[in-house]
């Protein structure tokens, strides 16, 4: 995924969460922390957005900051939840080829893992 596009999805996810809470902007800014301006702004695609604001609107909106960017939960979701918060962090500062290449062998590797767990134990 390019720069580009992660903005654009950020942007797009931020109105679809604020609007399926029913919530207006100036309500999300307010309960953020933030000003309706920024928010307007980041709706638009005009302001990048930080982890920290993020995190944030999150809160604000009521979601676990990995919800945000698809994950699901089960039975544990404050690990599953601090893990991938923290690749995140810990991918944050990382140069964007690098960040895209472990993206593709973690992508590989769940697929594999998931081709042996449907394949059931080797007989």
């Amino acid at each position: 995924m390019k720069i580009d596009e992660l903005l654009d999805f950020t942007r797009r996810r931020i109105i679809a969460m604020r609007k399926d809470s029913g919530l207006s902007q100036q309500t999300l800014a307010e309960r953020a922390g933030l000003s309706v301006d920024s928010v307007g702004k980041l709706e638009r695609g005009e302001q990048l957005v930080s982890l920290k604001t993020l995190n944030k609107l999150c809160q604000a909106l009521g979601i676990p900051l990995p919800v945000f960017f698809g994950a699901e939960t089960d039975t544990s979701p404050d690990d599953a939840q601090k893990t991938i918060l923290g690749l995140c962090l810990y991918l944050s500062d990382k140069d964007p080829k690098h960040i895209r290449l472990a993206n593709e062998m973690v992508r590989q590797l769940i697929t594999r893992l998931e081709a042996d767990q449907n394949s059931g134990p080797a007989s």
